[in-house]
Formats: C-alpha cells, sequence, structure tokens
C-alpha cells in the first residue's frame, strides 16, 4: 500500500460502521481480471464517497471469464482479507458461528508463557484448534459485514509474479534483486536473498528464480500461484526447508543455521544488548 493516507482515510470511514455494531473489511477495487484474488460482492454499486457498503457474499477466486465479468459489474472488489472490528464483536461472532474454536484459543491463552518480549501460547491447547481461515469459519456466515472500497494501489505481493509487478520491471520485463544478474534475459525475475549465493541468468524468458539460504526456486512465472505444489512436494519427501526457516527469531535475539549436519550445526547467533541466552548443552 504506497499511499498511507488513502488507507488511513478507509479506516476512518470504516470506523463509523464499527460503532453502530458492523464488522468491516476492505475491498479493494480492481484494476484487471485477476484471477488469483476472491472477491467481495456488494450488495450494489459503491459511490465516490467510499462510505462503507453492505456486503452480499464471498466470491471464490475466479476463472478468467467470472473474473471478467465481475470486473465489468461494478459492484464486485478483491478481497483484501483486511478486517477492522471491535474485539467484542468478533468474539461474539466465533462464539455464535465458530463455537468449537473458543475453548482450545482461550485455553492457549489463559495458559500462555511470557517470555521477555515474547508471549507464547500453550502449544497443546492451540494444536486442538481446527486449521481453518476467518473467512470460512466466520465471516461467511456473519450478518453484520460492511465493505469499505479502496481505490488506491494494493497488492498483497501472494506469488513472486505480483513482486515482479511491483518492483518495476525494466524496458525487457526484468526485475533483479540482491546478488543477481541478468543476461540478455527477458520477462523475468531473477533474486537472492544470500550475500553467499550469486544468481546468474542467461537467456532466460518468462522464468522467476528465486535463492534463499536454504533453497532455491527455479520455475515458469506463469506458474507463481503453484509455489504451494513445491511446499508440499518438500513436505512429502521429509525437507526442513518446507517447515523450518533459516533464521529462527527468540526473545533474547535471533539465530541463523549455516551448516547442519548428522552430528553437528553451526549457527551464527545475535543477541540484543543487555539480553542473555537460556543455558544449553
Amino acid at each position: 500500500m504506497p499511499d498511507i493516507d488513502a488507507f488511513h482515510s478507509a479506516v476512518a470511514q470504516g470506523l463509523a460502521a464499527v460503532a453502530k455494531g458492523q464488522m468491516v473489511t476492505f475491498g479493494i477495487t480492481p484494476t484487471h481480471a485477476e484471477t488469483a484474488y476472491g472477491y467481495l460482492e456488494l450488495s450494489k454499486a459503491p459511490d465516490t464517497a467510499g462510505t462503507p457498503v453492505a456486503l452480499k457474499q464471498f466470491v471464490e477466486k475466479p476463472d478468467a471469464a467470472r473474473a471478467a465479468e465481475m470486473l465489468a459489474a461494478g459492484n464486485f472488489k478483491w478481497n483484501a482479507g483486511i478486517f477492522l472490528f471491535r474485539a467484542a464483536d468478533i468474539i461474539a461472532a466465533f462464539k455464535a458461528y465458530a463455537p468449537e474454536l473458543m475453548e482450545p484459543v482461550a485455553a492457549a491463552l489463559d495458559e500462555a508463557e511470557v517470555d521477555l518480549g515474547f508471549l507464547w501460547l500453550a502449544p497443546e491447547p492451540w494444536g486442538r484448534a481446527a486449521d481453518i481461515s476467518i473467512d470460512y469459519a466466520v465471516m461467511e456466515k456473519a450478518k453484520n459485514l460492511s465493505v469499505v472500497p479502496f481505490d488506491a494501489a494494493w497488492s498483497d505481493l501472494g506469488g513472486w509474479d505480483a513482486v515482479w509487478r511491483e518492483a518495476g520491471p525494466d524496458d525487457n520485463g526484468v526485475v533483479v534483486s540482491g546478488a543477481a544478474t541478468a543476461i540478455e534475459c527477458s520477462d523475468t525475475l531473477l533474486r537472492s536473498d544470500s550475500d553467499r549465493l550469486e544468481v546468474v541468468g542467461i537467456g532466460l524468458e518468462g522464468i522467476m528464480a528465486v535463492a534463499m539460504n536454504d533453497a532455491v526456486l527455479v520455475a515458469d512465472k506463469s506458474r507463481a500461484q503453484d509455489v504451494k505444489l513445491a511446499v508440499q512436494v518438500l513436505k512429502d519427501k521429509g525437507a526442513v526447508q518446507a517447515t523450518d526457516f533459516p533464521k529462527v527469531h527468540r526473545p533474547w535475539g535471533w539465530f541463523e543455521s549455516l551448516v547442519v549436519g548428522d552430528r553437528f550445526q553451526v549457527k551464527r547467533i545475535m543477541v540484543h544488548p543487555g539480553a542473555s541466552l537460556s543455558l544449553q548443552m
């Protein structure tokens, strides 16, 4: 969201509805017939003042033809997944529409432990809570939802294609980031998040190559939404890269695994000034 003032203005519009017991979500005005986003169908076309409009229904990610229809209709917005509500109202909604989630979540909070600046929720009760999004659990069932239209620029950066688009491709459609070099490439994203890995692309077209400290992704740019398939394949083969990040944050700082072997591990450790590590052997 490059225009912070525009978002603050949208929040101010939503607060009036929240004060009346409404739960508010923000609907992004579509700029193209996007198939990677869910949509919000408004009860009517919004006015130019950006005031809240009652939500008619959530719409799942459409195919290209349906996305084009919704773009032309004028009363459909992209679902940004950003909500504004009073704590009492969302708790009431969970009690009404997803009561089975209340007990394990409340227990996880009641049994939580404070560790310096961290609050560790109790893992056992939290593990009993169903793995479900707030949209499915509550928002699609709630009757008091309003939508604040948001006309300014927005992207959820939900795929590497979105990162490529928002980064501003050059005249050849190329985006490079970090220790990356493109030679005679077009319509390509090259990115290195590690100062130890230099990514070089030669003669690539429509490719995204992203190097992290622990894994490298190379894919056709048109398959950006399929990265989740790679995660599942890695999980199925037991690869730690699917579930563990190289850098792990702790209340006292962070550590980064540099080399992991069968019987040893080399870490880089950063400790906040005045903090101390727990005793380890």
